[in-house]
């Protein structure tokens, strides 16, 4: 094995997305067209000599007044967009309106007025004054900052290219201009020309110098426009001179040049050419700068030799040729020593790139050889070229790897398959790029899981191995394994929870085999009894200890799960006789006392019981409901049954999974609140009303409230409903006091336990009183002994807050239930109704008849009003009234009615008696 010789480092992504032009980058670009179609029209119409010489000097004359206006616009505009960045701009746009502003005196004189213009004139002023702020203006752009290029060699060629220019201009206009007059003011304003002409070029020359590369597209149309400019300039005193200058002529078509690409170079969009140009390793001067100098002493030497009066008197021209040579000798010796620098900083350059190259060759070694991951590099023929030192702390026998052979033996043998078909294409060449999860022997013997991500090593294009990287990732899967247990099992017992029993259930589906199966649903009986009195960790405790007898019950392939608060399921293999019997051994187990802190807890169990229907019409979710449906059925015949669905009763239950699931999201606009009467037996006289819920549903017709009624409080629909009721009765007895005023009645609203459960009910409801105006003792809020007894403590609090507020309370049903006289007492109740069953039994029954004497004569001494319910024949209500009963209701005496039959009765005044 050997060290690692190559590290695979990511290529560099393609940079061939173009940018998108944007609105600013589009209107410089129709800028450029207006501009150049401007200048060719120009040029078209001086050269074809449309028109006469007037007109023409006209039309010349204000191109050259808005011309050089918008450009100066134009740079006003760019200075403005950059935010002021560039007090350059500013400047180019004063130059420009100095000289439109010359322009505009020539105008007015010579075409205005029709006056010559003479030479000196005050647009002389105009057009020769421009040059400072234009220069100016060049001097104020950012510069380079590169440092390859000396400062002073820099400083060097900017006055070797001025002398250049001011070696021609002497030659070529400032001698002729000389000889041409003697008067000095106009020799001065004629040589005021070419040396602004000259400042300027020079300028825009030596700015080149420095010119950063990023700011091209905005210098190259701005320096092409000053310098046609100061050469236009120049041709202009020459000919005026020569007194070949005609305005109007083609001379013109420079000063328009100019002028549109100053206000082009404005126009460039602002961007990345605006920010500072930062200091970096330097860049060498572009060909053309490098060329400049020369280019200019070029041009001045050619101008000397063809110049004869230079020729003829040399010395004449001694005071610009002397210094022009004394600047390019030095130059040309910074040249050499620019030179001499730039290699020994090359050869220092290549020195620290070289180490720092060996350094990160060294960083990636060391890097490599600390990773807790290990790297394995093979070859194409399958041969082990290195393993990472991190390889004996986390693999078996890693001394060994010499091939892949001796890879495959640390793998997993269910894991070998798969691995090797990822890495085998990489290393063959077919694929990049491989990743793969397996178990691999460790040093210690046991099995972890490794993430191994294979990547192909290329020389060129010729495939040289691949790099394997092996991450150890056992902890994450025990995490993983740790959260899947989680999610699939109860906190508490252990159990597999509803989600794991679903995915059985739709295994044991699937892959029936005709052994049969069925699944059971457990109810713990009255178990919150155990939470309130003895605390949530007594319940805990009990529903632990009762999961372990479950498991201990059932065979080791059956499935017990807790689907949450006291419910387990339990899915059992097995005939309908074998399931039967371990039924009933469950509720064995159940019952049999459970000792928990001391304590000893009998608790009972319902069970229902459901076998899947033939076929494949069953699903987990059917099958649950139906079970739920044997369960509610086993809880409502008698607490601690069993009830099994199967068969026939299959139809039935299939109806009750309708119905619940009807229940469980109520439409209200089905129900409707009757009421029948509650009569003074003495009398006839109707005191009150209790309303009472129906339910016409749109397929199944009127449902009886018996089955409704306990599904909605199994399901807890029942607090949508009984809110319902309680709104409309409010609402309908409102109505009655406002219509009846002589008649004061009472309604009597049954309300479930599991309403006063509810946060803040007592004050909703006296809230509900206070909205509709009716005094809070005619609402009479009826519950059962039965809801009593399920959380009597919650009662007491909730029904002490309601007559608190003026709200009767009854207990309903009385005598069926678990009620004694001291629950009674503590109750406080205002209202004993006396369950129909007794009623129903006191024809021919004495002991019915001492039973609802008892009650009745209990209710006397304890101040309570006394209710029959379910009075239907005249012999039941003669002996309710010798038994000293008050008030009653029942078919006797009406059905329950809709509010309007009950307004007619009460406006018709006469009482209800037989």
């Amino acid at each position: 094995m050997t060290s690692i010789e190559h590290v695979v480092r990511p290529e560099p992504a393609p940079a061939h997305l173009a940018r998108t032009p944007g609105r600013s980058e589009r209107r410089y670009r129709a800028a450029v067209a207006l501009a150049l179609g401007s200048v060719l029209l120009f040029g078209l119409w001086l050269g074809a000599g449309v028109g006469g010489a007037a007109t023409r000097r006209l039309v010349s004359d204000l191109v050259f007044v808005v011309a050089p206006t918008v450009a100066a616009l134009s740079c006003r505009h760019a200075h403005r967009v950059r935010h002021g960045r560039h007090t350059g701009w500013a400047w180019l746009a004063a130059g420009c309106l100095t000289w439109a502003a010359g322009s505009l005196v020539w105008t007015v004189s010579g075409t205005v007025l029709d006056a010559p213009s003479p030479f000196p004139s005050l647009a002389d002023v105009g057009y020769i004054g421009y040059a400072v702020p234009i220069a100016i203006g060049i001097a104020q752009f950012p510069r380079s900052a590169g440092n390859l290029w000396s400062r002073r060699r820099v400083y060097l060629d900017s006055v070797v290219v001025a002398g250049a220019l001011l070696l021609v201009s002497a030659l070529w206009v400032l001698g002729p201009v000389v000889h041409a007059t003697s008067e000095p003011l106009v020799r001065l304003d004629a040589l005021a020309y070419p040396l602004a002409d000259v400042l300027v070029a020079s300028f825009v020359l030596v700015r080149c110098m420095v010119l950063p590369q990023a700011r091209l597209r905005v210098w190259v149309p701005l320096c092409v426009g000053l310098l046609v400019l100061a050469v236009t300039d120049s041709r202009y005193v020459t000919q005026t001179f020569t007194g070949t200058f005609r305005s109007g002529g083609m001379t013109d078509l420079g000063w328009l040049l100019s002028f549109l690409l100053v206000a082009l170079a404005a126009q460039v969009p602002a961007g990345d050419s605006d920010l500072p140009v930062q200091d970096d390793l330097g860049r060498p001067p572009s060909l053309a700068q490098e060329l400049l100098p020369y280019a200019a002493l070029a041009l001045a030497a050619w101008a000397y030799l063809t110049t004869p009066a230079a020729v003829a008197h040399p010395g004449r021209y001694l005071w610009l040729t002397g210094p022009l040579a004394l600047a390019v000798a030095v130059r040309q010796l910074l040249v050499v020593a620019d030179h001499l620098r730039l290699g020994h900083d090359l050869g220092a350059a290549v020195e620290r790139r070289t180490s720092q190259l060996l350094h990160r060759d060294q960083w990636w070694k060391d890097l490599v050889a600390n990773l807790s991951d290990v790297v394995i590099v093979v070859g194409v023929d399958g041969a082990v070229g290195y393993v990472s030192p991190s390889a004996h702390t986390a693999l078996s026998h890693w001394q060994r790897l010499a091939d892949a052979t001796d890879l495959q033996a640390q793998v997993h043998p269910e894991d070998k398959r798969g691995t090797f078909d990822t890495i085998r294409p990489v290393l063959e060449g077919e694929h990049r790029f491989g990743f793969v999860e397996c178990r691999l022997r460790r040093a210690d013997g046991s099995w972890g899981w490794f993430e191994v991500t294979a990547v192909g090593q290329l020389d060129g294009r010729a495939l040289r191995g691949a790099v394997l990287t092996l991450h150890d990732v056992s902890d994450s899967h025990h995490l993983t394994d740790r959260l899947t247990h989680q999610a699939y099992h109860d906190a508490l017992t252990g159990l597999p929870n509803r989600a794991l029993l679903m995915e059985r259930l739709d295994a044991a589906l699937a892959h029936d085999d005709g052994t049969g199966f069925a699944l059971l649903l457990m109810d713990l009986d009255d178990f919150k009894v155990i939470n309130d009195r003895h605390g949530h960790a007594s319940g805990d405790a009990v529903l632990e200890v009762i999961g372990a007898r479950l498991v201990a019950t059932v065979r080791a392939g059956d499935t017990v799960a807790r689907l949450g608060g006291d419910e387990f399921a339990l899915l059992l293999s097995g005939s309908r006789g074998s399931v039967r019997r371990t039924a009933e051994r469950l509720v064995e187990q159940v019952v049999a006392p459970i000792e928990v802190g001391g304590r000893r807890f009998l608790v009972r169990a319902s069970i229902g019981v459901v076998f899947p229907a033939p076929g494949d019409v069953e699903t987990p979710h059917s099958l649950l409901s139906h079970a739920d449906i044997a369960l509610y059925e086993a809880k409502a015949r008698d607490k601690g049954g069993i009830v099994v669905i199967d068969g026939p009763e299959r139809e039935a239950a299939a109806k009750q999974v309708f119905l619940r699931e009807q229940i469980a999201q109520p439409v209200l606009e089905e129900f409707s609140v009757v009421y029948q009467p509650i009569v003074d037996l003495g009398s006839g006289v109707v005191r009150g009303v209790e309303a009472l819920l129906r339910w016409q549903h749109p397929e199944l017709g009127a449902v009886s409230p018996a089955d409704f009624i306990p599904m909605s409080e199994y399901g807890g629909s029942i607090r949508v409903l009984g809110w319902h009721v309680m709104t409309e009765a409010c609402t309908q007895l409102g109505r009655w006091r406002r219509e009846l005023p002589d008649h004061r009645l009472a309604v009597g609203i049954n309300v479930s336990i599991r309403q006063l459960d509810e946060p803040r009910f007592a004050e909703r409801v006296l809230a509900l009183v206070a909205a509709h105006g009716i005094e809070p003792d005619q609402i009479v809020l009826e519950l059962t002994e039965q809801a009593l007894a399920v959380d009597f403590e919650t009662a007491v609090t909730v029904v002490a807050d309601l007559r608190a507020g003026g709200v009767s309370v009854a207990v309903d049903d009385y005598g069926t239930g678990y009620s004694s006289l001291r629950y009674l007492h503590r109750f406080a109740a205002d209202v004993v109704k006396i369950d129909r069953s007794f009623v129903a039994q006191l024809e021919g029954s004495a002991h019915t008849e001492k039973i609802v004497r008892s009650v009745v004569h209990m209710a006397e001494g304890l101040d309570l009003q006394s209710i029959a319910e379910g009075i239907e024949t005249v012999a039941q209500l003669e002996l309710l009234r010798d038994l000293g009963c008050e008030l009653g209701q029942g078919f006797l005496f009406s059905r329950p009615v809709p509010p309007g039959e009950i307004t007619a009765l009460l406006r018709d005044g006469h009482p209800l008696s037989v």
